[in-house]
């Protein structure tokens, strides 16, 4: 090959792939620039470009679709008919023409050429399932839900991958509030694909409290049971009762699901647990009894059995929380009914005992321990089964837990050097956890504050506040706070930390003369403010929730000391809502926490309790 040939050959192979490169980069440019007159509502601008565009690159899917989108955005809908048919023409079998000209037809009200193109796409491969779900979702695009319903029954009978028509339709039916159908098809998919059950509960949990959703879901599933006879079908019924709180007819049909896939009980017991975190502590109870009766040789008899028991004790709980006192800063010593409590410390004792070498039995005398510490305020008793528990289980986190709880009672016993080793042993445990933590630290703090130790208070209040996720929070912070701005008038800090301690021993009367003593002081900078916070709780704690009410509200709508209005607010809330019983005055106060303090502390409680008040009175 000659030296100009060669030459001529490199030449050719250099230059034309730039021309080309460059033809495609003036494409692309021109392409931006119809994008950006469309953006800006130039749209026959727009579709002069996408035209020549679509003259040059007839192949280029993006530059047709662009051009057809903008006609459609003009209500060209006869050019869009044009440009789809005239492509029909070259590529007769492509389906998502077919579509696209439906829809054009469709938003034309043309509605019978609409279906008409549709069916045809549908005819170019009927056979294949994937046909009927493209041009339904075309169809469902234009919210044309009943012909989508059509094209996919269709293809469902056909097909034989009839769960995804099933689940396609079940959608359909449910954003059309047919939820009749759409359980229908759950059915369906259930009875080719048993292993679906998980996905089908989440479908159905999520329109089961829609208004008249209910009854027909449930009525769907009692007429399977008895067509098919299908054990699966027992458990989705059993779920659905739970989730619209019929918990009896729940544990009823778990209960015969059990009985027909002679099972080993594991669904009753998931329910009673289910029920147990729900707080339907009767229902619980009750399945727990049946476990524990019928499948004694379980490995989670002992689980049961100790499950049980703490249900029996949250339901004893809860037919005392009448008494309104778990929001209480605090709350009185009140006298609960002690031979109910006594009746299930027995329980309790026959479980330490019948389980003697396992882990039931120091669960169960921790349980007793806390009975006697918060309920009946025996002391002793509960300092001698915490003593047990820390030699018999320090491996534990229950050892953990004793040692917190043997420095809380010598707390009150005014032995805070005692104190302050108990929870010290508690922090060094190796089965400790994060709330462990921060819980002795901020008890550790709080001795110190107590004691005049303020530089170590602040200290050990610092490590309480490296887990923000605990209930020691807020009280760390305002602590520390305190020791902060208070530290140089040592003597009024001193006054103000020795009523502390006497509220935590529940020595009321003898704190608020401290309090006072403080509150009446106009001169004492932010210690003022923080003893009338601790009085309102002092009041609040002896019922006198009106003149708590007066003392918060001056608190905040005090401008001046702004630290303490979002706390002052949220406490007016919960003085309303569980103390004066006047719901409607409690939201205002938590909407004024929402709106006026959004980086508050109390936010998200305040969010929580304005919910709670919203759904209880049907709002929601």
């Amino acid at each position: 090959m000659t030296t100009f040939y060669k030459n001529t050959f490199l030449i050719f192979f250099c230059v034309v792939p730039l021309y080309f490169s460059q033809i495609d980069l003036n494409l692309e440019n021109k392409f931006r620039l119809a994008t950006g007159f469309e953006q800006v509502n130039q749209l026959e601008k727009a579709e002069q470009l996408y035209r020549e565009l679509v003259n040059i690159q007839p192949w280029n899917t993006s530059y047709f679709d662009a051009l057809n989108k903008v006609l459609i955005k003009q209500k060209k809908y006869d050019s869009s008919v044009s440009l789809i048919a005239n492509r029909l023409s070259d590529s007769p079998n492509d389906i998502t023409l077919y579509g696209m000209l439906g829809s054009t037809y469709y938003m034309s009200d043309q509605i019978e050429l609409a279906h008409e193109s549709w069916e045809k796409g549908i005819k170019t491969n009927p056979t294949l399932y994937v046909v009927y779900r493209v041009i339904a979702n075309y169809a469902l695009e234009n919210r044309a839900f009943e012909k989508a319903i059509e094209i996919l029954t269709l293809g469902k009978s056909i097909s034989a991958e009839k769960e995804m028509f099933s689940l396609d339709l079940a959608n359909i039916y449910t954003a059309s509030m047919q939820y009749k159908k759409a359980t229908e098809e759950y059915c369906d998919l259930l009875r080719l694909k048993p292993e679906q059950i998980g996905v089908v509960k989440s479908r159905i949990v999520s329109y089961i409290n829609r208004q008249g959703a209910s009854e027909e879901i449930l009525q769907v599933i009692r007429n399977y049971i008895n067509k098919f006879e299908e054990p699966l079908f027992l458990e989705l019924i059993s779920y659905c009762y739970s989730l619209v709180g019929n918990y009896d007819a729940a544990l009823s049909y778990i209960i015969k699901y059990e009985s027909q896939t002679k099972g080993v009980g594991t669904h009753i017991f998931t329910l009673a647990q289910e029920l147990y975190r729900n707080r339907q502590f009767k229902s619980a109870s009750n399945a727990f009894d049946y476990f524990i009766r019928n499948f004694r040789d379980s490995p989670l008899l002992s689980v049961a059995k100790i499950s049980h028991a703490k249900t029996l004790e949250s339901s004893l709980d809860q037919k005392n929380e009448v008494l309104n006192v778990d929001w209480k800063t605090f709350p009185k010593q009140y006298k609960f009914n002690k031979d109910d409590y006594i009746s299930l410390i027995k329980v309790y004792q026959s479980l330490a005992k019948e389980f003697h070498y396992n882990s039931i039995s120091i669960e169960a005398t921790y349980r007793m321990a806390e009975i006697y510490m918060n309920r009946i305020y025996d002391y002793q008793k509960a300092d001698s089964l915490f003593s047990l528990i820390i030699d018999s289980g320090t491996f534990t986190n229950y050892a953990v837990l004793a040692n917190i709880g043997k420095g809380k009672i010598t707390i009150k016993k005014n032995q805070l050097t005692e104190a302050f080793h108990f929870f010290n042993q508690a922090l060094l445990n190796d089965k400790r956890d994060p709330t462990n933590i921060s819980e002795c630290n901020f008890f550790l703090a709080k001795i110190n504050f107590w004691q005049g130790k303020f530089f170590e208070a602040k200290n050990y209040f610092n490590e309480s506040l490296k887990n923000l996720a605990t209930d020691f929070t807020n009280d760390a912070i305002e602590y520390s706070v305190i020791i902060n701005s208070i530290k140089k008038d040592s003597l009024n800090l001193h006054r103000y930390a020795l009523a502390d301690l006497f509220m935590f021993q529940n020595k009321l009367q003898e704190a608020s003369i401290k309090l006072k003593t403080l509150a009446e002081n106009d001169n004492l900078f932010l210690l003022n403010e923080f003893a009338k916070i601790k009085l309102a709780e002092i009041l609040i704690s002896n019922d006198d929730f009106f003149k708590a009410a007066d003392l918060l509200e001056n608190l905040s709508e005090d401008k001046n000391m702004a630290i303490f209005r979002d706390k002052s607010t949220f406490l007016l809330g919960l003085v309303y809502q569980f103390g004066i019983f006047d719901s409607q005055k409690a939201s205002l106060f938590y909407q004024k926490v929402l709106e006026k303090f959004d980086n508050s502390l109390y936010f998200d409680m305040a969010r929580e309790l304005l919910n709670g008040i919203i759904t209880k009175n049907g709002n929601k």
